[in-house]
């Protein structure tokens, strides 16, 4: 809610604190917070939205999504012998162009992979980050679209399981492979089921941002080591076949549950 962002970053500067981090998604109101933060010459660290004359914190947005588009393009060659109808992108304007250069990404993977796909029908659907919203915009979607083979791109996990939930519905899961972005818990969880079609989620592991962006926030109020512009987050493809790997304790725990 962009209100609530405002508030809460005035609150901040009623507090008076000696730097900001913010982590909120929409681009709009991006200027207005640097401005009332560099005003008052408080630091700004911006997590994952970029913001003007922030210190960025997050992931590369267009490496992350070639990540997606080589895999989906892979799985593509391996099951359909790289065979492709239909590129679905599931898009959230609102949080601005670069966090989309996840799907510009994800497109330019899929062709650098398999050339014959830039023959593809390319469909953009704007899910709003949200799992119902972009359900139903992808349920919508498939009643018009006709394609068999359908590779799905989306900008953020709970739009790509929206996405898969309105395949189920349609009975067209067979028509699908779907990657998401963020490695969420509930992606994971889709991931451990057999022959599940969100075939992979990059990840960005938020669970390590904590430690990460104390030391950038003391090296900044300290100046002890010059601090870049940006500073860009490890991402890794997480799929079915390397969950046990990076996150072996938690299905152990899943299985004695």
């Amino acid at each position: 809610n962009p209100d609530v962002a405002l508030a809460n970053v005035e609150r901040l500067l009623d507090e008076n604190v000696d730097l900001v981090m913010m982590f909120q998604s929409y681009s709009q109101i991006a200027a207005v917070i640097s401005t009332r933060t560099s005003s008052r010459k408080m630091p700004l660290i911006a997590i994952e939205m970029p913001h003007p004359n922030a210190i960025y914190f997050g992931v590369d947005n267009c490496h992350a999504g070639l990540t997606a588009g080589r895999y989906l393009a892979h799985w593509a060659q391996k099951h359909w012998k790289g065979e492709v109808d239909e590129i679905l992108l599931i898009g959230a304007p609102r949080a601005g162009s670069l966090p989309e250069a996840r799907l510009t990404g994800s497109l330019l993977g899929i062709n650098e992979v398999l050339p014959n796909s830039a023959q593809a029908k390319i469909s953009t659907v704007n899910g709003d980050w949200q799992f119902d919203e972009s359900r139903e915009k992808v349920r919508r979607h498939l009643a018009k679209s006709k394609a068999k083979r359908i590779l799905v791109s989306a900008i953020f996990d709970p739009s790509a399981l929206g996405a898969l939930e309105a395949f189920r519905d349609a009975d067209r899961l067979q028509d699908c492979a779907i990657v998401g972005q963020n490695g969420s818990i509930e992606a994971r969880l889709q991931m451990r089921k057999s022959n599940s079609r969100l075939i992979g989620s990059v990840a960005y592991f938020p669970e390590r941002y904590g430690e990460q962006l104390i030391a950038l926030a003391l090296d900044l109020l300290t100046q002890r080591v010059p601090v870049p512009n940006a500073v860009f987050i490890k991402h890794q493809l997480i799929t079915p076949d390397n969950l046990k790997q990076h996150y072996g304790r938690e299905i152990q725990t899943a299985k004695t549950a």
